[in-house]
């Protein structure tokens, strides 16, 4: 069986107010007058699978047990008080609200109090779901590094998750699914929200439709009736979240012995709307002239919402991310109106190259992303109806880079062609037009009539930042086996100068536009940019260009002549304060660390 415990109500670390805090696979064991729970865990030592007792329950007349220690937050692996840093559970004033049993399993609602050590109790709904794991169990599917599905480790190996799709095909060879995947819009969802929800949902048949499928995925609004579990594990729910948190996730709920998805989980923080909107702004204004205005039209915002959801949609559906397929396009097709309305801007939904930022005003090359060509070719992988030779399918990337996976996990990439927010193939092109973009929407945000929000503002600053940092990538780069830009192996010399060359150049040019937008946006920026271009992995692993080679450039880039702007005077001292931090920093390699004290000395004076 599989227990899951959800908890909901006080804004934990995610900043989330809902979130799945433990999901164990468990079995029940009778003994003499007395039926242990048993949970089936990973040994952190051994790697190994391991049974250890959850739970001992006393045999009660009529053969019934009591589950109220576990539901009232005694049990510490079925517990959800460590994502709220909570010292255990207030057992006197937490009551079970609603329990519904079957031979099913069980769903159960619990009204809980959690002690913190230096603050009020919180008070929070828990959701428990018990539910029997399938008998007939679903052939498991290893994952491959050259498609991005988001895989399970359990007892049996690693899987990727995935629904079991199964059907018989009509007499046109279409199939049917017998049990389609259909997600409920939870009660607490805005109504004004919930017709792009239906269609993040149902846009990914269109997909599915190219594998041979029909009415895949469909969506309705939520009973609104107290027996409805929005944890319940075999229900797919689209839940809407208050905390602070701009984001959204999604989530699949598996059966850890095959990888088998049972439901999928989407929750929707509330303000990912306000981060999207000023995305958009930011991305988008040159392009589109609906955004040139704040703030943006309901329906562009729902528009906006409906790609986030249908991106957490596909990793319910198994997908992982997908950071090169940003990187697969030319800017000259980037630039061109008719292919960006075909394919969009990225080639996956999956991706986090949002909006085209690299055509221009007149190029009014504009497209939400939706479900894009990588997609539907990595649907192909885990859900066609008959059966497929999956390395002749994976050969089709050698021809097609659209098809082509990589990601970096949203940290640091040593590979310029794998970097989220990111737009293009040939980043130094893509960057200098998209720099040029965001001027464009300085000089607008200037000539709005009422203030500009600071928050708004420092998206400039922010989208600045991050594309600077793709061509910062380039320095010690290194290409990885699924290259679009270049060959595999180390960026060349001469790449790696011209990319130090475009950051210098863009931080001096634009310096007092930054600074103009938002003065604590601008030193976040700059320092944000020095500390990337001199972060000692990346220095480390220089090959083609030596350290002295990069502080010199800088030096003459800030240090020649005397300091013409307070801007440039900003450059000099946040670089300064680089070097400073660079050079008493203990852990940082001994050769960088007395070349960049030696620097600020120099500079310093």
């Amino acid at each position: 069986m599989l227990w899951n415990v959800q908890l909901e109500g006080p804004e934990t670390s995610n900043q989330y107010t809902i979130r799945l805090a433990q999901s164990l696979q468990v079995r029940w064991v009778r003994k003499e007058g007395s039926i242990d729970l048993v949970g089936l865990t990973k040994d952190r030592a051994s790697g190994r699978f391991q049974e250890h007792l959850v739970h001992s329950f006393d045999v009660r007349p009529g053969e019934s047990i009591d589950v109220g220690p576990i539901l009232r937050g005694d049990v510490p692996e079925l517990s959800p008080g460590w994502a709220l840093h909570a010292n255990g559970v207030d057992s006197q004033r937490t009551r079970v609200e609603r329990f519904d049993g079957d031979s099913e399993g069980f769903q159960a609602r619990v009204h809980a109090v959690f002690p913190l050590k230096e603050a009020r109790p919180v008070v929070a709904t828990v959701y428990h779901s018990l539910v029997w794991l399938p008998k007939d169990q679903m052939p498991g599917l290893a994952p491959d590094p050259r498609i991005g599905y988001l895989d399970l480790d359990g007892p049996n190996g690693k899987h990727i998750r995935k629904f079991r799709l199964e059907g018989q095909p009509r007499a046109d060879g279409r199939f049917i699914p017998a049990h389609p995947i259909v997600f409920e819009i939870a009660p607490e969802v805005p109504k004004i929200w919930r017709p792009y929800l239906r269609g993040a949902v149902e846009e990914w048949n269109q997909a599915y439709r190219a594998l041979g499928w029909e009415n895949v995925l469909g969506c309705r609004d939520a009973t609104a009736d107290d027996t409805w579990n929005p944890a319940d594990i075999r229900r797919s729910v689209i839940r809407w979240s208050d905390g602070s948190g701009e984001n959204a996730t999604g989530y699949a709920v598996s059966d850890p012995r095959t990888g088998e998805t049972l439901s999928g989980k989407v929750v929707i923080g509330s303000r990912v709307i306000g981060l999207l909107a000023r995305t958009y702004v930011v991305q988008a204004a040159p392009g589109d002239p609906a955004a040139r205005r704040w703030p943006l039209p309901v329906d562009l915002q729902g528009r906006l919402l409906q790609y986030t959801v249908a991106h957490e949609i596909g990793h319910v559906l198994g997908l992982d991310h997908n950071s090169l397929a940003s990187s697969v396009y030319t800017v000259a097709q980037l630039r061109n109106r008719a292919f960006v309305h075909e394919h969009g801007a990225v080639a996956s939904i999956m991706s986090y190259g949002r909006f085209n930022y690299v055509g221009q005003p007149q190029d009014r090359a504009v497209r939400i992303p939706e479900v894009g060509d990588y997609d539907r070719f990595a649907l192909r992988f885990a859900y066609s109806p008959t059966p497929i030779d999956r390395d002749a399918l994976l050969a089709e990337q050698k021809t097609h880079r659209d098809f082509r996976f990589a990601e970096c996990g949203g940290g640091p990439s040593r590979d310029p062609d794998v970097q989220w927010e990111k737009q293009g193939c040939e980043t130094m092109l893509a960057t200098e037009l998209g720099l040029r973009n965001l001027r464009f929407v300085s000089r607008m945000l200037r000539g709005w009539p009422s203030p500009v929000p600071i928050n708004l503002r420092n998206a400039v600053c922010n989208q600045w930042s991050l594309e600077v940092g793709h061509v910062i990538a380039y320095v010690g780069g290194r290409r990885g086996s699924q290259a679009v830009s270049g060959p595999p192996g180390d960026v060349s010399r001469a790449e790696q100068i011209q990319a130090l060359r475009l950051v210098l150049r863009s931080l001096m040019g634009d310096a007092a536009m930054l600074n103009h937008l938002s003065e604590a946006g601008f030193a976040k920026t700059v320092d944000e940019t020095f500390a990337l271009l001199l972060d000692p992995g990346r220095l480390s692993r220089l090959t083609e260009l030596g350290l002295a080679e990069i502080f010199g450039s800088i030096e003459s880039a800030l240090w020649t002549g005397p300091p013409r702007s307070p801007e440039i005077r900003t450059l000099r001292v946040r670089y300064l304060r680089t070097l400073v931090r660079t050079g008493t920093d203990e852990s940082v390699p001994v050769p960088l660390r007395k070349l960049a004290a030696q620097e600020a000395v120099k500079l310093g004076g």
